[in-house]
Order: structure tokens, then sequence, then C-alpha cells
């Protein structure tokens, strides 16, 4: 805990560069990544492709019961149906450039073994 609470000051401090709209608002793990992800994204800071290998670990029993929560799937269909018939024109829209980004990803990747996952839409 002591080492992620220096690691959200670390990145609160990356983050005062991005101005939130709305007033100051306390650093969120969320707004964290994103400014750590933007700081130590820069060419200077890792010029070499990066591999992000890491064992899986269980968490913490506190943590299962907290975030680990049964999963509704009435919600879980509804959602699945409105991502798959409400992000059409979405999909169409950025179609190209996901190709492009993809393409360019697949062929640095090796030939056997690769691992992509997508985070996000």
């Amino acid at each position: 805990r002591d080492r992620q609470a220096a690691i959200l000051a670390l990145l609160s401090t990356a983050f005062a560069a991005f101005p939130n709209p709305r007033g100051t608002a306390p650093v969120t793990r969320r707004t964290a990544v994103f400014a750590g992800s933007v700081a130590c994204g820069c060419s200077c800071c890792s010029p070499e492709p990066a591999s992000a290998l890491a064992s899986l670990t269980r968490p913490p029993e506190d943590d299962l019961r907290t975030y680990d929560v049964p999963r509704d799937a009435r919600r879980d269909a509804g959602f699945a149906c409105g991502m798959a018939t409400g992000m059409k024109d979405y999909e169409r829209a950025v179609s190209g450039r996901k190709r492009e980004l993809f393409d360019r990803l697949l062929t640095s990747l090796p030939k056997s073994d690769a691992v992509v996952v997508e985070l996000g839409m």
C-alpha cells in the first residue's frame, strides 16, 4: 500500500500537466495510469519496443471480496447487445485506422507465441 501511495503521488505530479476542466479533483487510478502512460510513452523514456510479460498471482482475499463479485447475466447480455448493434457507426469510422495499427503491430510480432490484448473500445 505504501508503494501504491508513492506511485500515485508521483503520477499525480505528472497528471498536473493535464488540467481537469471541472476543477481540481483527486487523482484516481484511471487518471494516474493515463498520466503515467503519457509521461512514460515518450521516445526518450522507451526508445525500444516494450515487452510486458508478467506472471499472474492470486490477489489478496480482501481484494477478491471487494472486486470479484458475481456477474449479472442479463446486464452482460444487454451490454453485449448494445455493443454489437450500437457501435457500428463508430467501428465504421475507425476501421481504417484500426486496420493500419493492427497491421503494423501484427507484422512486428513473432510468428508464434504472440499474444495481443485489446483494452478498451
